[in-house]
């Protein structure tokens, strides 16, 4: 949860930029790269890189969406972190068939040197590009054969194993020369071991995370398929696969919904189990737990106010005994569910607070600040802290733009909240909060800023926070109308909505 791209012990942040013009070309997207120092991320050394880049595989081209989804992680095992970047609408397979970039790490940061491009056309890959397939839409760095080398899962939420949208999951294996084919798995519903069957637009692949859910020393890979109707449309499943020497397995594996025994809450029709995912110890017992975000979940008469949930790891994996629902109505989360707030749309695990045990940041991006929706859609954070007993709402973690030192007041439709990241900037210790607001005005609108909110003893507070956008002082590029810098951010776990374009494929006018 600490990518460090040049091993000096201060953690970096990458910011996808997917609606970013290059050289021209309309949304090919980019990535801005901080690096981490004493004080936080520092403009000095500062990237930013596309398919334009020189060394880096692969052509800007309108509306690819470079940036769309990020993940960081060792693939090469040489203690530098490297850079995986999704562009789900890449051509260079089929048309929208999606590719990703690796960028390796070195002493001196990110380097084109070495750079890999993958799309389903590769050599030894266990599939071939399909048209608007989005190879690249989830990504997840984690060593799940315990070799010591960072392998990189792959969704691909619109692959056609038994239908349209059914979904699948590419798994490449780190190695001395990073990514490799070799040995590289294709994971469905299909699969064998693999409970239940692909189904039209189940999208499995959607969502994914890892953890070492069953304590065994490996990473073991949790896989959405939010739109699984096994009762009632979309109500939306999470399988876990467990991590061997082998790597990835089906044996043992696991499916969990809200009808799974002894979950709480229920499954009803367009929940969407599973549209968000983290995994973190928040009990400090060793295993890690599995936060699910349940984003439309409805509780009483409240329409989408969304809800969190979250099983517990042990030696035998993941389990419903002790689990947790949290949403804003739970005992010391602050304010109260309102429509539409959609509690649980951005997820991440991290400890924030020096304890040694997880906490978890919950994203509510669509949150208004008074009943009447006046301020809407501005968004907020509340942080469950970790404890022996697991998560807890006994302090305070609720936090907002303009508020304790927030900078930036904050308006209408920002989206506070959007997508989040953990990462110890600072070296001390503790991790720090990265928030994505890509929604955020400028003077153009919806340029979009990161906020960098530091972690201490008393866990996530606003003290000294920062605020980066491609205005600050000394960052390349400039900010645009429609970029959405933030829009993904490093250790985030991978968005699953669209960020709408100007005029494109994705629609919506700037």
């Amino acid at each position: 949860m600490t990518p460090d791209f040049d091993g000096d012990g201060y953690a970096d942040v990458a910011i996808g930029i997917p609606n970013e013009r290059v050289d021209g070309a309309l949304a090919a997207g980019a990535v801005a790269v901080l690096y981490g120092s004493r004080t936080g991320l520092d403009a000095a050394r500062n990237q930013l890189w596309s398919h334009a880049s020189p060394g880096i595989p692969g052509q800007a081209v309108a509306r690819d969406l470079f940036g769309f989804a990020i993940a960081t992680g060792d693939v090469d095992g040489d203690g530098r972190d490297e850079l995986a970047i999704g562009a789900r609408y890449d051509d260079e397979g089929a048309v929208n068939g999606g590719g990703v970039v690796i960028i390796r790490g070195s002493p001196s940061g990110l380097t084109a040197v070495g750079s890999q491009r993958w799309d389903q056309d590769q050599p030894g890959m266990a599939d071939s590009s399909e048209r608007a397939e989005q190879f690249g839409w989830s990504l997840v760095i984690a060593d799940f054969n315990g070799d010591g080398r960072g392998d990189l899962a792959i969704g691909n939420r619109y692959e056609d194993i038994n239908g349209a949208g059914s979904g699948a999951v590419q798994v490449l294996y780190g190695s001395g020369a990073g990514l490799s084919a070799a040995g590289s798995q294709a994971w469905s519903q299909d699969s064998p071991g693999v409970a239940d069957r692909s189904e039209p637009n189940d999208q499995f692949g959607r969502t994914m995370a890892s953890g070492d859910f069953d304590d065994d020393g490996f990473e073991d890979l949790a896989i959405s398929a939010p739109y699984e109707s096994h009762h009632g449309n979309r109500t939306g499943r999470v399988h876990v696969l467990h991590g061997s020497r082998r790597g990835l397995t089906a044996a043992g594996s696991q499916v969990w919904d809200q009808d799974a025994p002894g979950v709480l809450e229920q499954a009803d029709l367009r929940d969407e189990f599973g549209l968000s995912l983290a995994a973190g110890d928040f009990d400090g017992d060793g295993s890690d737990d599995l936060a699910v975000g349940v984003w439309f979940e409805d509780q009483c008469w409240i329409c989408n106010e969304g809800g969190v949930a979250v099983l517990d790891g042990s030696r035998s994996g993941l389990r419903a005994a002790g689990n947790q629902f949290w949403t804003q109505d739970s005992p010391g989360v602050a304010d109260h569910a309102d429509v539409g707030d959609q509690f649980g749309q951005a997820l991440v695990a991290g400890d924030m607070d020096g304890d040694n045990v997880d906490d978890l940041v919950v994203g509510i991006p669509w949150e208004d600040f008074n009943d009447r929706n006046v301020f809407q859609d501005r968004g907020a954070i509340a942080v469950l802290y970790g404890s022996r007993r697991g998560l807890t709402g006994e302090r305070d973690g609720w936090l907002q733009q303009g508020g304790a030192g927030i900078g930036e007041r904050g308006g209408n439709h920002d989206h506070f909240g959007e997508s989040l990241g953990a990462a110890d900037v600072d070296g001390d210790g503790d991790a720090d909060l990265i928030v994505g607001v890509p929604w955020e005005d400028l003077d153009r609108g919806d340029e979009g800023v990161v906020h960098v909110i530091f972690g201490s003893l008393d866990g996530v507070g606003a003290e000294g926070d920062q605020i980066w956008s491609q205005d600050s002082l000394g960052i390349l590029g400039s900010a645009d109308r429609g970029d959405r810098f933030g829009w993904s951010v490093s250790s985030s776990q991978p968005r699953t909505g669209t960020p709408r374009s100007c005029g494109g494929r994705d629609g919506g006018a700037c």
